[in-house]
């Protein structure tokens, strides 16, 4: 870190008016004293020549397969770096971190001050245990004027996510949650077009409704749904509850499909969205069969494009209009 961080304070410094401007500026380093506040006061001095227009922090744990306790500490550490260097945070564009416990509203201080950000992945992440309750924690999201575009929650100790308004979203992943069904819920999110959810269900979470986690999303046009070869955890339902939120969906993804499952369950989805135009499927590992019944019901309802690949026989299915 000591050479690293020396390269770039020279890097930020050439970078004077009288130089060529750096217009996008991506940073990969751990989360490291004593090496943090120089960095930031580098990055920040040079944001405040206003020439950039791209800024990323990816933000990596000082240790592999860190304690809780050292998340912890981590977590402490880099929000004594968020406070200590305002005018880079002030500038970020996308912040990609792993392995951070935060406390009760860290998030929240981040998306607040970090106005410009459009881009935040949390891996491995998580906040402090309810000292009342010792239940997780719930990330709330919730920044009425942040820029924010994409998120992805992946493999986090949250509770579940809750989007109260994050009004310019467009794109959301959200993988292999610990929580109770539904793993989302949706305020204020009139742009979100495209939703990843990826997750091998646990034993104890019982499968859900789509129209219970989705029902504020009404702007979707793509859906990725992968389950990992165990349980499908939603649950099929009167596609009159869903039509209201599927009226734009045009592309559907289902991953992973545990091979013994018959694929007639999936027909909701197609009832429910009168816009679908490419519908894929992929099972793992074995050969599928598939009833003609279902190829006409696919054909029936317009679909464009069919997909349907087992992924360990090699097989694959291809109908197109």
């Amino acid at each position: 870190m000591t050479t690293y961080t020396g390269v770039v304070r020279r890097l930020l410094l050439s970078s004077s008016p009288d130089n060529r401007a750096i217009e996008r500026l991506q940073l990969s380093f751990y989360l490291a004293d004593p090496y943090l506040h120089s960095i930031g006061h580098a990055v920040g001095n040079a944001m405040e020549r206003g020439s950039t227009k791209s800024l990323q922090f990816t933000i990596w744990a000082d240790t592999h397969h860190p304690s809780y306790e050292h998340c912890v500490l981590l977590g402490q550490r880099f929000m004594s770096f968020f406070q200590a260097c305002p005018s880079a945070f002030r500038w970020l564009t996308s912040l990609i971190l792993q392995n951070l416990t935060f406390g009760d509203s860290d998030i929240s201080k981040i998306l607040n001050i970090c106005t410009k950000l459009e881009f935040l992945s949390l891996t491995y992440c998580d906040s402090v245990i309810d000292r009342v309750t010792g239940d997780d924690v719930v990330l709330t999201i919730d920044v009425p004027r942040s820029a924010l575009v994409a998120v992805e929650i992946i493999t986090c100790g949250y509770a579940g996510v809750d989007l109260i308004q994050a009004p310019k979203l467009q794109r959301l992943v959200c993988a292999n949650w610990i929580g109770v069904n539904p793993p989302l819920r949706f305020g204020n999110v009139p742009h979100l077009h495209s939703i990843t959810l990826r997750h091998a269900a646990l034993h104890w979470q019982r499968p859900f409704p789509l129209s219970h986690c989705l029902s504020n999303a009404t702007s979707l046009s793509i859906m990725y749904l992968n389950f990992a070869d165990q349980m499908i955890w939603i649950e099929p339902e009167d596609p009159k509850h869903l039509s209201p939120i599927f009226s734009h969906l045009r592309d559907v993804y289902l991953y992973n499909i545990f091979y013994e499952c018959d694929l007639n369950w999936t027909m909701f989805v197609l009832e429910a969205a009168p816009s679908l135009s490419n519908f894929y499927l992929k099972v793992l590992f074995q050969s599928i069969s598939v009833s003609c019944f279902f190829y006409h019901d696919i054909m029936y309802h317009g679909i464009s494009y069919l997909g349907i690949h087992a992924k360990g026989a090699g097989a694959r299915t291809v109908l197109r209009r």
